[in-house]
């Protein structure tokens, strides 16, 4: 029998989340500072007496394990913990993780796209496109028959490699 659409959603929301947890914990980080984002994530809640609001992503939290996000909200900020609905949206939850992965950049030039590990060796995809540091990381992204498409015996942008660690 095929998984109800629900169940399929409920696994993408664990992987999206699982992802953001696996970065942050892969940099040593239980918090991160995603407000200066290129491409903010919105997120709507409704309080306590069920009036809606709509505030911008600005941090990301790990307390105990759980993803938390604090939104700014009319200059009164506000936690928000998952499973809030107001992280149920797989959109917006997506870019909340490319929004980590972009910050998490400018702490380091190389991360493994999939586990948002800093890397000194590994997969180099598109010609710094993508990273990835292991071959269990890589064919999560791509079948190994798709990576010995692209790899074509050495002779395209697509590669293993080591780098100097200040490159």
């Amino acid at each position: 029998m095929k998984e109800s659409f629900l169940a399929r959603i409920g696994i993408l929301h664990r992987e999206i989340t699982e992802s953001i947890l696996t970065m942050l914990a892969n940099n040593g980080l239980t918090r991160l500072d995603i407000s200066e984002a290129p491409a903010p994530t919105c997120v709507v809640w409704r309080d306590n007496g069920g009036i809606y609001h709509e505030g911008r992503v600005a941090e990301v939290i790990v307390t105990e394990g759980r993803l938390s996000v604090r939104v700014e909200n009319e200059g009164d900020d506000i936690i928000l913990y998952d499973p809030d609905s107001a992280l149920a949206n797989l959109t917006r939850l997506a870019g909340i993780r490319k929004n980590v992965f972009s910050a998490l950049q400018e702490l380091h030039p190389r991360l493994c796209y999939e586990c948002g590990k800093p890397m000194t060796s590994g997969f180099c995809i598109g010609g710094g496109a993508e990273y990835f540091c292991s071959e269990s990381c890589l064919h999560r992204n791509y079948t190994p028959v798709e990576w010995t498409e692209m790899y074509e015996d050495g002779r395209s942008d697509c590669y293993w490699t080591e780098w100097e660690e200040d490159e």
